[in-house]
Formats: structure tokens, sequence, C-alpha cells
């Protein structure tokens, strides 16, 4: 079992725990057909030899363009849900979980900034070992459907 972890953001404390396997899967699943596909698409340059992301050039408007195709109201409230549902809120009797609408109503930046730790938590190591592997090539055959050569 992974510890909790505990992040103070604001004037609040929140706990914030790994989300079940299956959950998490299918958020980052969510969370890669909505956010990061389109973002893909606006990966510029056919130079191959770039070794990292931050070498490639970014089309900001294709990204913009895609992410305003694929986004839209409800799957991203789900995603931040699925995101919060093991999110606790210290308050005077202890943790207690947390309502969005109760609990962020006119601090959206707050909410933001609990999503974020919540990403990092569940998926920052994922993304970390993984994004070493991935070669530009196969990001943009990613978001064109295209096979990869080692396939």
């Amino acid at each position: 079992m992974v510890e909790a972890k505990e992040a103070r953001i604001g004037d609040n404390t929140y706990r914030i725990s790994h989300l079940p396997p299956k959950k998490s899967i299918r958020t980052l699943v969510r969370i890669m057909k909505t956010v990061v596909s389109p973002m893909m698409r606006g990966l510029s340059g056919s130079d191959e030899k770039k070794k990292s992301i931050l070498d490639v050039d970014i089309g900001f408007d294709k990204i913009a363009d895609g992410l305003a195709a694929s986004l839209d109201e409800d799957t991203v409230i789900d995603i931040i849900e699925s995101l919060l549902e093991y999110v606790e809120l210290k308050k005077s009797g202890g943790f207690a979980a947390i309502s969005l609408e109760v609990d962020f109503q006119g601090n959206l930046s707050e909410l933001f900034e609990v999503v974020k730790e919540s990403l990092i938590l569940n998926y920052g190591d994922v993304l970390k070992k993984n994004l070493k592997l991935v070669s530009i090539t196969d990001l943009k055959n990613v978001s064109t459907g295209k096979k990869s050569r080692k396939n």
C-alpha cells in the first residue's frame, strides 16, 4: 500500500491518495484521448534526429485547435472528479471527503492546484520513466495513427 500524500495549498491541507489501478488506468486513458492526442498533433518538424521532446517545435495554434475540438465540459468535469475522488480536505474533525461544488466555490485556482497534485502523485512516475523511452517519431505516430517502425 502506497502512503497518501499531504499537500498544503493556500490555507488548506489536502490528503491525496492513489487511485485504485483500474480507475487510474481508465482516468489516464481519458486524459490521453482528451488532451494528449490533440497536443501531439501540434508537434511539427520532420527531423527525427531530435532526442528530446524539448527539441521539437510546437505548433501552438494546432494544439489549441486540437484541444478546442476534443474538449467538452462534461469530459473535463468527469476527469477532475475522478482525480479528486481519493482526495480529502482537513477540517476541524480531521480529514473528510471533498465536495467539488462546495469546497472550491470561488476558488478555482486552488482546485486546479489540487488536481495537479493528484496528477503528479498518480502519474508522475509513469510519465517520468516512460517519456524517456518514447521517441519523437513514436509521439508523432500516436497522433497520426501510424505504426511505429519497431512494430
